[in-house]
C-alpha cells in the first residue's frame, strides 16, 4: 500500500491540473478517499436563529408587466455590459470594491451549448442515493426526496450557506454549489440585502444531509471574499423582480476544498435550448434545518424572458442559490443551467446562465 501511495497522489494531482485548466465549464469529481479530504471547522454551533431571512417573494400580479419589459429589453452595448456586469466585492476585512467588467469578462472563452437529453428523471441515478421520505411538503414539489448520503458524488459538491451576524448568530441560510477549487456559486440576496447591506459572516457546509443527527461530514469552511453583479444593486427599484436577472453571487473560500470534494460544471444557455429537466438540490426551510433535498422539475425556455425562467414547481426559503442542473445518463455528466433565486406560493424563478452570466462567472473563477 505504501508503494502505491505516491502513484495515487500523482494521479490525483494530474486529474486536478487537467480539470482546473478547463475553467468554469469543467467537471471534477474529487476523491472518494476520506483520508485525502481536509476538514473544515468542526464542532461549531449551527443552530438557526428565530428570525431567519427567507426566499425573496413577489406579487404574481406584477409578473406580466415585468415579463413584457424584459422581453422587449434592448441589446446592451459594451459600455452598458461593463457597468451592469461589473462586480461589487467585499472581503473578510469589510472592504468593499466596485469594478466595471474588464478584459476577463469580455475575453472569457465560451463553451459550445450542450445537447441535453429531455427524458424524465424517473429512474435516473440522482434518486438512487435518496431516502424515500414522503413527508408532505408545504412549499416544494411533491416528488421531493431527501438525500441520504452527502459524501457521494454529486452531493458532496453541494452545500448549505449559513449567514451570520456580527455576534455569530445564524440569521439565514441558502444553498450553493462548488464550481471550482475555491469558487462557490449561489444567489446575491444570500450575501447582500438592499436595506441593510452585506452580511457580516458566512460559512459553507458541503455535503451535509442531516445537520442535527450526523453533523457536517466535512466540517464548515470560511471565506476570503464575496462578489455580486453590479446591476443587482444599481437596478433595484424597491421590488424583488427588478433584480432577479442579476441575482447571482460568487463566494471564494479560504480553502481549496473543491480540489478534494470536486465541483459541478456550469454551462451557458443559448437561444436554441427548448428546456430541460432540472434537478434542484438544496436545503428547504420548511424541513428540518440542515437536511438536503432533491427536487425534480421541468424547465422550459420557450416564450420565456432572457436571463430567467419561471417554474410551476414552487420552493421554500433556504433553497435560494441552489443549483438547477440537468443530468445526462449516457455520459453521466451534469450541467448547471440555472440557479434558484425567488418564488411565491404559485411559481418560482430560476436565473438562467446566459452568455453574460457565464462571462461574469468566468472572470471570477478560481
Amino acid at each position: 500500500m505504501h508503494d502505491r501511495a505516491p502513484y495515487l497522489i500523482i494521479a490525483l494531482c494530474l486529474s486536478m491540473t487537467s480539470a482546473q485548466a478547463q475553467g468554469l465549464g469543467s467537471e471534477f469529481r474529487g476523491t472518494d478517499d476520506p483520508a485525502e479530504i481536509p476538514r473544515g471547522v468542526i464542532g461549531i454551533d449551527l443552530t438557526p436563529g428565530e428570525q431567519m431571512r427567507g426566499l425573496p417573494r413577489f406579487d404574481s400580479a406584477d409578473l406580466e408587466d415585468f415579463i413584457e419589459e424584459a422581453v422587449t429589453r434592448q441589446t446592451l452595448s459594451a459600455e452598458e455590459l461593463a457597468e451592469k456586469f461589473g462586480t461589487v466585492s467585499r472581503n473578510r476585512n469589510g472592504e468593499v470594491q466596485n469594478e466595471i467588467a474588464g478584459e476577463r469578462f469580455f475575453n472569457a472563452p465560451l463553451p459550445d451549448a450542450p445537447e441535453l437529453d429531455q427524458r424524465s428523471a424517473q429512474g435516473a441515478p440522482e434518486i438512487l442515493a435518496l431516502i424515500d421520505d414522503l413527508t408532505p411538503r408545504s412549499a416544494t414539489p411533491g416528488n421531493a426526496r431527501r438525500v441520504g448520503d452527502g459524501t457521494v458524488w454529486p452531493y458532496r459538491s453541494i452545500g448549505l450557506i449559513v449567514a451570520l451576524d456580527s455576534f455569530e448568530n445564524i440569521i439565514g441560510s441558502c444553498s450553493a454549489a462548488l464550481v471550482g477549487p475555491r469558487t462557490v456559486l449561489s444567489a446575491a440576496h444570500c450575501f447582500f440585502d438592499h436595506e441593510t447591506g452585506w452580511i457580516d459572516d458566512v460559512l459553507f457546509v458541503p455535503g451535509v444531509t442531516d445537520l442535527k443527527t450526523f453533523g457536517p461530514p466535512f466540517g464548515a469552511f470560511g471565506w476570503e471574499d464575496m462578489h455580486i453583479a453590479s446591476a443587482y444593486i444599481t437596478e433595484y427599484d424597491g421590488t424583488v423582480l427588478s433584480t432577479v436577472p442579476y441575482d447571482i453571487a460568487i463566494l471564494h473560500l479560504d480553502t481549496d476544498i473543491g480540489n478534494h470534494l470536486g465541483w459541478l460544471q456550469v454551462q451557458m444557455v443559448d437561444g436554441q435550448l427548448p428546456g430541460y429537466l432540472s434537478n434542484l438540490v438544496g436545503y428547504p426551510g420548511d424541513m428540518p434545518f440542515g437536511t438536503m433535498w432533491w427536487m425534480g422539475c421541468p424547465v422550459s425556455f420557450i416564450n420565456q424572458p432572457p436571463k430567467f425562467t419561471f417554474r410551476n414547481c414552487v420552493t421554500a426559503q433556504g433553497t435560494s442559490g441552489g443549483p438547477m442542473y440537468n443530468h445526462q445518463p449516457a455520459s453521466d455528466s451534469r450541467f448547471i443551467l440555472n440557479i434558484n433565486v425567488a418564488g411565491n406560493d404559485e411559481v418560482s424563478i430560476g436565473l438562467t446562465i446566459d452568455e453574460e452570466h457565464f462571462r461574469w462567472l468566468s472572470a471570477l473563477w478560481k
